[in-house]
């Protein structure tokens, strides 16, 4: 399974560090793959090793975000991906609207109260009037937090980066993130 066994008193830090760098790797092959390069021992190696620049902290959320519209493009549903494009570009509008810069860490903090106020009672839809049903704002919060969860499994984001428990509790109550999977 690849990792040490919980005999060893240091198992815990070491899976976890184990873990850490799968996720690393794995993101770095799904990355190539997703721009069609050939995910070879080397490249990998070479990107692992010398990392890119780091982007900003709104420069990585949207790039998560498109990046995880583009695999999701031919997996799901139309209904489903219209949907994802529907939350994009609310929160798109959200950000420029209220000048709220979005990172994973923000999504922790005031975030779920701020777009909730904006997509209830600002967002301006096709017809003129203003905000959407709740139905349609408990839609967009799942769809967030799938995207959420993905990035997460997939290692693309640390848990830490997003405190998920707050997040999430916000959102569902007392229900664990575990839970929710």
């Amino acid at each position: 399974k690849g990792e040490v066994r919980k005999s060893n008193p240091n198992a815990g830090i070491i899976n976890l560090e184990i873990n850490k760098k799968r996720g690393e790797l794995n993101k770095i092959y799904a990355e190539a793959q997703f721009n069609n390069i050939d995910p070879t021992c080397d490249y990998i190696k070479g990107l692992y090793n010398n990392p890119k620049k780091t982007s900003s902290n709104k420069e990585q959320f949207w790039d998560e975000f498109n990046h995880w519209i583009g695999i999701n493009k031919d997996i799901v549903t139309k209904g489903t991906m219209e949907g994802y494009k529907s939350l994009q570009l609310h929160l798109q509008r959200f950000e420029e609207e209220k000048t709220y810069k979005l990172s994973f860490e923000k999504l922790a903090h005031d975030f779920k109260e701020k777009y909730e106020k904006y997509l209830s009672f600002e967002f301006e839809l096709r017809d003129g009037s203003k905000g959407l049903k709740r139905s349609s704002i408990e839609k967009d919060f799942k769809k967030l937090i799938t995207f959420i969860k993905d990035r997460i499994k997939r290692g693309c984001i640390e848990k830490d980066v997003v405190d998920h428990t707050i997040f999430l509790s916000s959102i569902y109550g007392d229900k664990s993130f575990n839970e929710l999977s």
